[in-house]
């Protein structure tokens, strides 16, 4: 999961009763050791959540909750609509295919136990607070728990959303007890959306939780742990660089500015591409943009030698700056040059600002570009309703973390720095407002729409990206859970062509490539 989180991380200071607290500390006690030297390894953000508040009255609002304990229902009763099932959330949630897999496993399972003389009831358990993990043998405890992790997040949700303390508080600290940053996908990705539901909740009420700052934010590791485990950004790069070739094929000069270039890790291949061209290339220039003069250097360095091995004519340029504060003159554009603009994951970040979006799109166009490359997570996840967003995150993430399972060991080191950027990504939706909520994912119709009305025209993904990105996605035959979906087909019987590509995973959408041109004036 997220990087060094432990299951405890969530566990309350109080509990219901006692032997409930002597269970869930000997129950931890084993994990916490190892867990130590992991936190030591990677970021992690460390939570306490308290059953009252540790001044202004706790021990009476802790007496009042634990009164009230026993009376919340089960979320998947149907006495919960009052905390659940008004809001949606478990409709949607459960309609993501890993959690209806789950849920059918669980009645299958159900009926042959039932058929074999057990008590159906003991697939799950009588009360929220009532889960035997000794027992775990006589259920299928994976899926049961999955189940009941979903209904967990979807009723802490809604306690939280309608500022419901004592909810949250039981909520919350029965997630901190059955997730696990180092359990199945499902465990991993509750434990995630667990802490931020906290974080959230630590604003609404100061003093009740007590948190630590997050020291890590550097996502170098992760992406290079996300390009070699999964076909995810090698999709993004390979798709994009294959309809640049298409757009500047024939041009000479080809100035290339990348709004985050990072490592640099789309342009090797697209080096290698330029080298085995029948005609020579006169000259190319990327113009990198991040916000670490260190990493510039060292990328520039990288491509440089990269390209010089191949006998390209090539220069780097890095610019260091916000994408919303970059001027013209930064970029250094030349009349005689072919220009392509590449925005990988960027452009969400500019919704922050009320102005952002539309500025840089100005920028674009200013430099008169012949292509515009786009990639985007494929989520709604910037719903002005929060519990909108939430649902859309978990379906998101939850699939992310199922895609992560299927590529790397669950003990892995390079596992938990990816998930742990997921974790910072899911907190900034989940507990974050106004311009500190960076992380807003759109659908592509929205994006569309957004370009569109800027004076963008969608150039469309045609027959080589399809084809580049199927053949990609065969390297990566032993996970089969990966698919595409082609995006705003211009006519129903033009399979090939669309207006953007979609990568899946088992079906949820994860990441829409596009291209887009610059709208003429007359």
């Amino acid at each position: 999961m997220l990087a060094g989180c432990s299951s405890t991380l969530l566990s309350l200071r109080h509990q219901p009763s006692s032997e409930a607290t002597v269970s869930v500390q000997a129950r931890h006690s084993h994990v916490e050791e190892d867990l130590i030297s992991l936190e030591k390894k990677m970021s992690s953000q460390r939570l306490d959540l308290p059953r009252g508040f540790s001044r202004r009255g706790a021990t009476a609002r802790v007496a009042a909750i634990d009164k009230q304990a026993a009376s919340f229902p089960r979320p998947n009763s149907p006495s919960s609509s009052s905390l659940v099932a008004r809001s949606g959330l478990k409709r949607r949630l459960h309609g993501w295919p890993y959690i209806r897999d789950m849920r059918e496993g669980v009645v299958k399972r159900r009926k042959l136990k039932t058929h074999q003389g057990f008590k159906s009831s003991s697939f799950f358990s009588p009360a929220i607070g009532d889960f035997d993990e000794a027992s775990s043998s006589s259920v299928p405890s994976v899926a049961s728990k999955g189940v009941e992790l979903v209904d967990l997040l979807a009723a802490g949700a809604e306690a939280v959303g309608r500022r419901n303390y004592e909810a949250a508080v039981f909520f919350l600290g029965r997630l901190g007890r059955l997730s696990s940053p180092r359990g199945s996908a499902v465990q991993r990705a509750a434990a995630c959306f667990a802490e931020a539901l906290a974080l959230r909740a630590s604003k609404l009420w100061p003093g009740a939780f007590s948190n630590s700052p997050r020291l890590q934010t550097d996502d170098a590791p992760a992406l290079r742990a996300l390009n070699s485990a999964t076909p995810a950004l090698k999709f993004i790069h390979y798709s994009l660089n294959e309809r640049l070739l298409r757009a500047l094929n024939g041009k000479q000069r080809i100035h290339i500015i990348d709004f985050d270039v990072k490592q640099g890790l789309q342009w090797a291949g697209l080096l290698q591409s330029l080298a085995s061209r029948p005609w020579p290339l006169a000259r190319l220039r990327i113009t990198g943009v991040g916000n670490s003069k260190k990493e510039l250097r060292e990328t520039g360095a990288r491509l440089a030698s990269l390209a010089a091995a191949m006998d390209l004519s090539f220069e780097f340029h890095a610019v260091v700056e916000r994408p919303e504060d970059l001027r013209l003159w930064m970029l250094h554009v030349k009349e005689e040059e072919a220009v392509a603009v590449n925005c990988v994951l960027q452009l969400h970040r500019l919704l922050c600002e009320e102005r952002g979006l539309a500025g840089f799109l100005r920028l674009v166009k200013s430099v008169k570009p012949e292509i515009v490359l786009v990639a985007e997570q494929e989520a709604r996840c910037n719903s002005p309703r929060w519990e909108a967003r939430f649902a859309a995150s978990l379906l998101r993430y939850s699939a992310v973390f199922d895609m992560v399972e299927a590529s790397l060991p669950r003990e892995s080191l390079a596992r938990a720095e990816l998930e742990g950027m997921f974790f910072r990504e899911v907190r900034n939706v989940v507990s974050e407002e106004g311009e500190e909520r960076v992380e807003r994912y759109e659908l592509f119709d929205e994006w569309r729409r957004k370009l569109e009305e800027s004076g963008y025209r969608c150039a469309g993904v045609g027959e080589e990206e399809l084809r580049v990105s199927r053949m990609l996605l065969r390297m990566f035959g032993g996970q089969s859970g990966f698919g595409l979906e082609v995006q705003g087909k211009e006519k129903e019987d033009e399979e090939e062509n669309g207006a953007g590509l979609t990568l899946t995973w088992r079906d949820q959408p994860l990441y829409t490539v596009s291209a887009w041109e610059v709208v003429q004036q007359q």
